[in-house]
């Protein structure tokens, strides 16, 4: 959960993943709406997995060496996960350098269904719809004396699989949120407006009352002196 009361003006969202021992970053896309939720929609940043050409911050995973520093698009994970030949991506080399994808059939990135996104409900900052989505590879390249790796010419980043982790509010959820940030919201005004008119309306009463009383008691008063 994050802070309530966002605005679109929060254009980042961050947060560290322990599996790839980083922090990523989610920009501002748009304002939408989930199952009739208003909701704010972040989308995992382009250059997230970039190399230092593309995001100067990110000259700190590359340990300037041949097997460290990558073309853009991909993390190497070796000092991450027990020093394993291991490179994350998105799923299908999405935004990453075509080197990735060019010693590999197959793969074809689309936005829609490879990108990672966090739709946040701004008042409450709640997340509605979520989609982590990231693609593991292994790392081959030649080795002198092993013929099962003759026919490698150049560093070949092999996609074992990808994964797409998501949760999105079920219906009944949806319809309390939808109450909470709407109906009760919309009751309270509704009753805000009954309660002035209603007192409105007894002030009115009650200064005519008192206007009549006053009237009365001053014609009383009148007669009285006539009579006398």
């Amino acid at each position: 959960m994050w802070p309530p009361f966002r605005s679109s003006s929060d254009t980042k969202l961050t947060m560290f993943v322990t599996d790839i021992c980083r922090s990523v970053t989610l920009k501002f896309h748009e304002e939408t709406h989930v199952k009739g939720v208003q909701a704010y929609s972040y989308l995992a940043e382009k250059t997230m997995l970039g190399n230092e050409e593309d995001d100067s911050s990110n000259n700190c995973f590359c340990l300037s060496d041949a097997t460290t520093c990558l073309p853009s698009g991909g993390l190497n994970l070796s000092s991450c996960q027990f020093n394993a030949p291991a490179v994350v991506t998105y799923p299908h080399f999405l935004y990453a350098d075509p080197a990735y994808a060019a010693t590999v059939t197959g793969v074809k990135a689309v936005p829609e269904e490879h990108r990672m996104f966090i739709d946040i409900q701004p008042e409450m900052g709640i997340p509605m719809n979520v989609a982590a989505r990231m693609q593991i590879n292994i790392v081959f390249e030649r080795i002198e004396g092993i013929s099962f790796f003759d026919n490698i010419t150049s560093r070949i980043y092999f996609p074992i699989f990808w994964f797409s982790e998501t949760a999105q509010l079920d219906e009944s959820m949806a319809k309390q949120l939808h109450l909470v940030t709407h109906g009760l919201p919309m009751y309270t005004t509704i009753g805000c407006v009954i309660l002035l008119v209603s007192g409105v309306i007894l002030m009115t009463i009650g200064f005519v009352i008192f206007l009549r009383h006053r009237k009365n008691k001053s014609n009383t008063k009148a007669y009285k002196q006539v009579q006398s």
